[in-house]
């Protein structure tokens, strides 16, 4: 299946590298894409009084934007924001959905909570393993597949706002892919 295969190359020619201690450009990218979202405050608005998603989803709006993809910003509640995108692909039938969600917790008793920084082979910031990881791996897919000439659908939904309480952008992104069609065979990666 081409997804799982572009898929699997991607994953173990990262991991390839990682196992040889080998900074690849692909490592790198990652690597500084989280340190953007790192720095960005999306302390949940709801649970520990912070800003919000707004900024973190401007900000992957701007980035998939610059694929030439066409990203949504829904707007949940003040403050609340997913953002749905969609590679259109050249095989609708193989399809596959990138969810994840933009608000993190507290920064509550932490020194310098938005910046990266590594210590031995870890990486520290808020978010950096709750949700931020996840979503720059995401963003570095949808990049990797806006490039090819055949590739699947691929729905990236980098919602779920206020999923640390009831989800209420997990409801919205049910919605929407309802609304385009998504078949219920669709492969899920969260």
């Amino acid at each position: 299946m081409l997804v799982i295969a572009d898929l699997f190359d991607l994953v173990s020619n990262f991991a390839i590298h990682q196992e040889c201690r080998i900074m690849n450009p692909l490592e790198n990218s990652i690597i500084n894409l989280l340190g953007e979202l790192v720095r960005i405050n999306s302390v949940n608005l709801t649970l520990s009084q912070g800003p919000g998603e707004s900024e973190v989803a401007e900000f992957i709006r701007h980035r998939l934007e610059a694929l030439k993809l066409r990203p949504q910003i829904q707007t949940i509640a003040l403050g609340r924001n997913n953002v749905i995108a969609v590679v259109s692909g050249t095989n609708p039938a193989k399809s596959l959905l990138l969810n994840g969600h933009l608000d993190t917790v507290s920064v509550e008793g932490m020194d310098d909570p938005f910046r990266l920084r590594q210590e031995g082979d870890r990486l520290f910031g808020r978010g950096t393993y709750d949700m931020k990881g996840s979503l720059a791996v995401m963003l570095m897919l949808a990049e990797y597949f806006s490039t090819k000439l055949s590739m699947p659908r691929l729905l990236s939904s980098s919602s779920a706002t206020n999923v640390k309480i009831i989800s209420m952008g997990g409801r919205w992104r049910v919605k929407y892919s309802a609304s385009i069609s998504m078949t219920a065979r669709l492969p899920f990666i969260s």
